[in-house]
């Protein structure tokens, strides 16, 4: 997924992937004995993990699954020799050649990935949003700061949620379009406990269009509250102006009429007589 989408939310942590080989123990399967190593990297448990018949060695696990509830991070996770059967070279087997050939099965996973948690950022600016405008709304600030401020909030943040959400939504509410070069993946825990296994992939669709669809009327009702907020905003500094104008007016119709008493009110002096002497 490229930086850039997410360049503009500041220092955030971007969505991603990490490939986990271990050499001697396999990662995420049922053992009866506990695994201290693998504990401490939360994978020596099946529960919340992903598995997939295209590639049977691997197992992912989402990042709210245990601890990192907050992270972004994909982690897929293998025993090195179980990675690649069909390789016949050693170099086939170091963590660069492994890293590469991993990212041909899980690049098309990573970008759905992506762009759910680009969705989940966009909801996250929108929250934030609102609550300024909620304090500009309750301050007493000018009519031209609100309308910059709204404006500045709707050229960047609002008019890039509203069409992040209609191409997300686009994408995700064509099974196929979305399922394109996307590696299969089920619940383990599902299929262990006879019920139906959730499809990750599938999922993840499901969870786009509902939320491409929240964050799209989220805008609009943001847009809308803003817009009234900053019409009734214009509507009292007009009504101020109003009220300084018309107390201004009374103070220059009293100076004006005390102006005209006080000229009144005083005695005119005498003018003075001219003697004309004609010879």
């Amino acid at each position: 997924m490229p930086r850039l989408a997410f360049a503009a939310h500041g220092d955030i942590e971007f969505p991603g992937a990490q490939l986990l080989i271990t050499d001697e123990e396999e990662p995420l399967r049922d053992y009866p004995v506990q695994r201290t190593a693998l504990a401490a990297a939360g994978l020596d448990h099946t529960a919340s993990s992903f598995r997939s018949d295209e590639w049977p060695a691997i197992r992912l696990v989402p990042p709210d699954s245990f601890a990192d509830a907050g992270s972004r991070t994909l982690t897929f996770a293998c025993r090195r020799r179980d990675a690649f059967p069909d390789s016949t070279r050693a170099e086939d087997e170091t963590n660069w050649a492994m890293s590469q050939r991993a990212n041909l099965h899980v690049s098309g996973l990573v970008s759905r990935w992506a762009l759910q948690m680009l969705l989940d950022e966009h909801r996250n600016r929108l929250a934030t949003m609102r609550d300024l405008a909620a304090s500009q709304a309750s301050a007493r600030v000018g009519t031209l700061r609100g309308l910059k401020t709204l404006r500045r909030l709707t050229v960047t943040e609002v008019f890039d949620a509203e069409v992040v959400a209609h191409e997300v939504g686009v994408l995700a509410s064509d099974a196929a379009l979305f399922g394109f070069d996307v590696l299969d993946m089920v619940d383990v825990w599902g299929e262990h406990n006879d019920v139906d296994p959730e499809l990750l992939a599938e999922s993840m669709r499901q969870r786009q269009v509902d939320a491409s669809e929240r964050l799209s009327a989220e805008t609009r009702l943001l847009v809308g509250s803003m817009t009234a907020t900053s019409n009734l905003s214009a509507n009292i500094s007009n009504l101020r102006l109003q009220r300084w104008v018309s107390a201004l007016a009374a103070i220059s119709i009293a100076i004006a009429i005390w102006a005209g008493v006080r000229s009144t009110a005083s005695p005119q002096p005498s003018p003075t007589p001219t003697v004309t002497t004609i010879n």
